[in-house]
């Protein structure tokens, strides 16, 4: 397989927590954390981080990391990186969100795995999700649901409850999204310049727009969630969790 890059989408004006990406997870921003742990895995051929703000490009460059500074607006990340793609030699392109510090490696290995293991290019994008059992986190719309077909491609995404439980004696896994894309780059650039689709829009899940365009999204099961970072509070159990690994920092 030809070169692997991760470009790390960096916005600083977060709508649910503003600033997010700079503030601190122990010694260390939560957005220099993310970036050493991609860096860490060993996997990617180039990291980078791209930016609308010059202070999150500062620590980046401070960490010895390569950044992009692109100060128009996007309505995503994924729309952001697709507009730097062309900068960098490699045919598959992740997305790794910078609240994500926590992102397990074996999660990373078997997303490329799957591109390796496609010699004929079915594969347009390929996630992940992670099995969810509590009946909470299965009905809060912050979780993002995914149902697949029999090849773990992805059918629909949704806030809502899927499938509706029509008897509910019978068991059925349900799973949540966890938004880590890989891309072909190719497919970077096209669903990047599609304006947002009809289900997007009414979900507010970008994924959505990659199936509605057609695309084909492999789904690789992850055992262990990762922390991502939306809330204040999530930022709490963010650091309680690096309490346990490393100790006051």
């Amino acid at each position: 397989m030809s070169r692997v890059i991760c470009l790390i989408p960096a916005r600083l004006e977060s709508f649910r927590f503003p600033n997010k990406l700079i503030k601190l997870l122990g010694d260390k921003t939560l957005i220099e954390r993310t970036y050493l742990n991609v860096v860490k895995s060993g996997l990617f051929d180039q990291v980078a981080v791209v930016t609308d703000n010059q202070q999150i490009g500062d620590i980046i460059k401070k960490a010895r990391g390569e950044v992009i500074l692109q100060k128009q607006h996007f309505q995503c990340g994924t729309d952001r990186i697709a507009a730097v793609c062309s900068k960098f030699d490699g045919d598959i392109i992740f997305n790794i969100q910078g609240d994500e510090p926590f992102l397990p490696k074996d999660s990373i290995v078997r997303m490329i795995d799957e591109f390796s293991k496609d010699v004929k290019g079915d594969i347009d994008i390929v996630s992940s999700m992670v099995p969810i059992n509590n009946s909470e986190d299965i009905a809060n719309p912050n979780n993002v649901k995914v149902v697949t077909n029999l090849k773990n491609e992805a059918l629909y995404f949704s806030r809502s409850v899927i499938p509706y439980r029509r008897e509910l004696q019978h068991s059925f896994q349900c799973y949540k999204h966890q938004g880590v894309y890989g891309f072909r780059k190719e497919t970077l650039r096209e669903v990047s310049q599609q304006n947002p689709t009809p289900l997007e829009i009414q979900e507010k899940i970008e994924a959505i727009r990659f199936l509605e365009m057609g695309k084909t999204i492999r789904m690789v099961v992850n055992t262990i969630e990762s922390i991502g970072i939306d809330t204040p509070n999530d930022l709490i159990q963010a650091r309680k969790h690096l309490k346990k690994l490393y100790g006051a920092l």
